[in-house]
């Protein structure tokens, strides 16, 4: 009996073994954990900013210089860098593998909040 003939001398036993596969098949995409947008995370955190009329001087200035100040008394920050395009830029700072990124993400809103408060009202954002 070679193995193309098992289906038609045996078609309930082939049956069998298929449904066996599909309800395994079932059972095992019900219990692995699937997630719609898994939890990705990296190294680096991002801040953009800009301040409404303002010349890219003023803006490094006032923002940039003092975001990367601030940013550097960090713990575990391996790099940081930014750039400023005309009123407005944006920030990366990329931490030592291990670093817990919640709470520095924490620590960077923080810092971002801080600066914008010392901005002339309605003209600065950071996100």
């Amino acid at each position: 009996m070679n193995l193309l003939d098992l289906p038609v001398r045996r078609p309930v036993a082939v049956g069998m073994v298929f449904v066996g596969m599909v309800i395994l098949g079932l059972v095992g995409w019900q219990r692995i954990p699937v997630e719609l947008i898994p939890a990705l995370q990296g190294d680096s955190l991002y801040v953009q900013f800009w301040r409404v009329g303002s010349e890219p001087e003023t803006v490094e200035r006032e923002i940039l210089l003092p975001l990367q100040a601030r940013v550097s008394a960090l713990p575990h920050v391996a790099e940081s860098w930014g750039r400023v395009r005309g009123s407005g830029g944006d920030f990366r700072v990329r931490f030592e593998a291990g670093t817990d990124i919640k709470v520095r993400e924490l620590e960077l809103r923080r810092i971002a909040a801080a600066i914008l408060r010392e901005q002339p009202r309605g003209q600065a954002n950071l996100s």
